[in-house]
């Protein structure tokens, strides 16, 4: 009797010390990740914080690391990693100017950026290239990866804070045209009274079709392990398939995804 007690507590013993190495194991630290609104792909109102939230999510949980996400104007985001008061955030593309600062993952999506009109204003349009530009004025949001481009080219832009502002802009022939990710543009149209939505037409030609990843500062300490350990996390998902599963869950078209 006194023997199988001793076998019962070591086996309880045994069994806790398992149950904390596991719980180590699946959450080795946690780490704040900096992003904006950017329905669908990301959002504060949106279930989950939107696909993109929970592909990264997911990414970090793969290899041990819990995430607290945490909202802020896109200039602030951006901001932060710069001067390493943040360690991560998301969703960016790669630039001349952000890579002086920051490093950047594997692929976790895809955008699509194309020119919205107002058809009361022009029948079509298409791009063809930034010099057939030169006579409109082109509404952009600030901190947008194009800008530099547009300033390049020696475009007018019209800047505005958010999304929202912009197309409000082009519904009331503020601006010309407005620069930005098909799907994001068409969620803010959808927003508007239905007889303003067939205001609005987008460029079948697309501006740019850039890879969007996390950006992590040069600065912060344990910017090369983080980076490492999210890239890693990333082929995990992709490879057991729950990448895939993402985006069916929240029925996204397959080519913003980045399956390889």
């Amino acid at each position: 009797m006194k023997y199988k007690t001793k076998r019962k507590v070591k086996c309880i013993f045994c069994l806790l010390i398992c149950t904390l190495i596991f719980t180590r194991f699946t959450f080795a630290w946690e780490i704040v990740v900096m992003t904006g609104d950017w329905k669908p792909f990301v959002s504060s109102e949106l279930a989950e914080y939107g696909f993109l939230t929970v592909v990264v999510s997911k990414a970090f949980q793969a290899v041990g690391v819990k995430t607290d996400i945490q909202f802020a104007p896109w200039t602030r985001c951006e901001a932060a990693i710069k001067h390493g008061k943040s360690l991560v955030t998301f969703p960016y593309s790669i630039t001349e100017e952000r890579s002086e600062f920051a490093y950047f993952s594997d692929s976790i999506a895809k955008s699509r950026t194309v020119f919205f009109y107002n058809r009361q204003k022009r029948k079509t349009f298409e791009y063809t290239g930034l010099d057939n530009l030169g006579s409109l004025l082109v509404g952009g949001i600030r901190g947008y990866f194009y800008i530099p481009q547009l300033k390049k080219a020696g475009l007018s832009i019209d800047y505005s804070e958010n999304e929202n502002d912009a197309f409000k802009k082009l519904l009331y022939g503020r601006v010309d045209l407005v620069l930005l990710n098909e799907l994001v543009g068409w969620k803010i149209i959808n927003t508007f009274d239905s007889d303003q939505v067939n205001v609005f037409a987008s460029s079948k030609s697309a501006f740019s079709i850039n890879e969007l990843r996390l950006m992590v500062s040069k600065k912060h300490p344990g910017a090369d392990e983080h980076l490492k350990l999210f890239n890693k996390g990333l082929q995990i998902i992709k490879t057991n398939g729950v990448y895939r599963k993402i985006f069916t869950k929240f029925k996204i078209p397959e080519p913003v995804g980045n399956f390889e």
